[in-house]
């Protein structure tokens, strides 16, 4: 692979030139043309962390453990919090459907007794209030 980086253009030549020249590379210094191309990028982070004498490598991988445990609690809580809100927003929708029905049934209650008795009287029946009621006399 004989590619200088400003020609490199695909996929194919990042990678090349990845494993040609990978002890060329610095932390910090990944030339623009392979830096674009994310698993690249990837692989010559594992390399530096490969580099890295053993109990730096060590401290490494146990930060590393940790960030992956709080990203799993992150999702586990996240998750979590999802499945409580759609159970609280069931129940509410649930009230609040069940007031909506109620409040229809005393709307055709209070229909069905509109030419029996006088709108104070169906208010107090049906829990609807007199302006409610004529309304529906109107």
């Amino acid at each position: 692979f004989k590619k200088e980086y400003s020609e490199i253009k695909t996929a194919l030549d990042r990678w090349s030139a990845f494993l040609c020249r990978a002890y060329e590379m610095e932390k910090g210094k990944i030339p623009k043309e392979i830096e674009v191309d994310e698993s690249v990028k990837k692989a010559i982070e594992k390399l530096d962390t490969m580099y890295l004498e053993k109990e730096e490598r060590e401290i490494y991988e146990n930060e590393r453990k940790a960030m992956m445990i709080r990203k799993a609690e992150v999702k586990t809580a996240e998750i979590k919090g999802r499945k409580e809100g759609r159970k609280e927003g069931i129940k509410q929708g649930i009230k609040q459907g069940i007031k909506q029905g109620e409040y229809k049934k005393s709307i055709e209650i209070a229909k069905n007794l509109l030419d029996v008795l006088d709108n104070e009287t169906i208010a107090i029946k049906t829990g609807l209030s007199v302006e409610e009621v004529n309304k529906l006399r109107e």
